[in-house]
């Protein structure tokens, strides 16, 4: 696992499963993996941050389904009215679609939610990505009692670049000289 730096890190992630990725973690924010290994999941949050604290998320499903169409089957605008029916039935009713955008140079499209609990109030956004290799979902918070997401935040979703699939281990062979 990455370690926090007094300089932005530069991080490659792979999974046999979805494509390469690399991502820039700001200096002050700090990287970590969860799941299991082939997994590209991960979180960044503002190191210092009174919990919840601000973050920014990375998860991707490969089997999520969708009126019985498999995650690559099935378009943005489906993924996106799938989650905001899960808002709709928690009762979150402070929430809006945002306008779409692109996440490494993929069309996303994504929706802002204000929550509240015990005093303290924030801000998320979660965006989607639909692709050959799954669903891949992008999660920014505020933090708590605020109510904006900060520029590191937006920083990392922006910096976020596929580098195309893993390749496969190819067998070395000896020369004979």
């Amino acid at each position: 696992m990455p370690t926090p730096t007094s300089t932005s890190a530069q991080i490659q992630m792979s999974s046999k499963s979805t494509d390469l990725y690399d991502v820039v973690i700001p200096e002050g924010w700090e990287f970590s993996r969860y799941g299991y290994p082939s997994n590209p999941a991960f979180t960044a949050e503002l190191i210092g941050d009174p919990a919840p604290s601000a973050r920014v998320f990375l998860e991707s499903f490969r089997g999520l389904q969708v009126g019985g169409s498999r995650a690559s089957e099935i378009s943005p605008e489906e993924v996106l009215e799938f989650y905001l029916s899960k808002y709709f039935d928690k009762g979150s009713m402070d929430l809006v679609v945002l306008p779409e955008r692109e996440i490494g140079g993929e069309r996303a499209v994504g929706l802002r939610v204000w929550s509240q609990k015990e005093g303290h109030s924030w801000v998320h956004e979660e965006w989607f990505v639909v692709r050959h290799d799954g669903v891949w979902r992008f999660g920014l918070s505020s933090g708590t009692s605020r109510d904006v997401i900060g520029q590191d935040a937006y920083a990392i979703l922006d910096s976020f670049r596929w580098t195309g699939p893993q390749l496969p281990e190819l067998p070395v062979e000896e020369s004979e000289n």
